[in-house]
């Protein structure tokens, strides 16, 4: 019914409020500035998490107001393709918008590409790769 529902509306907002005091009390704490990759979603995959292009410069300026938190790069993965090469234009958009912060901030890493595509990332210009797969193997 619609008064249980609103209940439990609220609770999760009052968690939602909560969680974003713990965050703020955190990170406003006197203690060493912890590095922030921000997720870059360039497909359209809802499963994916992360902030779209467009709002990124939004974000940047939020994360400036937090005196422990630094950027210090941009993460993308891209969604499922494949071929490898199918990747090459989500890799070089993020290497755009990459190029275009490094300007005005000390940014140094640009993490694209997993085990199935960390060559077209590398080529793309990123300077971190994941590729645990490749290493350990998939899920058992």
């Amino acid at each position: 019914d619609m008064a249980e529902k609103d209940s439990i509306l609220s609770q999760k907002i009052a968690l939602l409020d909560y969680y974003l005091d713990q965050l703020k009390a955190f990170y406003s704490a006197d203690i060493s500035p912890r590095d922030l990759k921000v997720a870059i979603i360039k497909g359209k995959e809802k499963n994916k998490s992360g902030i779209f292009p467009r709002d990124l410069e939004f974000l940047i300026k939020d994360i400036l107001g937090f005196k422990n938190i630094k950027l210090s790069g941009l993460m993308t993965m891209g969604p499922l393709l494949k071929n490898q090469e199918d990747y090459r234009p989500y890799f070089r958009e993020t290497k755009k918008l990459f190029d275009k912060i490094k300007i005005n901030h000390d940014i140094k890493y640009l993490s694209m590409g997993m085990s199935d595509s960390y060559q077209v990332a590398i080529q793309e210009g990123a300077n971190i790769v994941r590729i645990g797969t490749a290493i350990f193997g998939g899920p058992q």
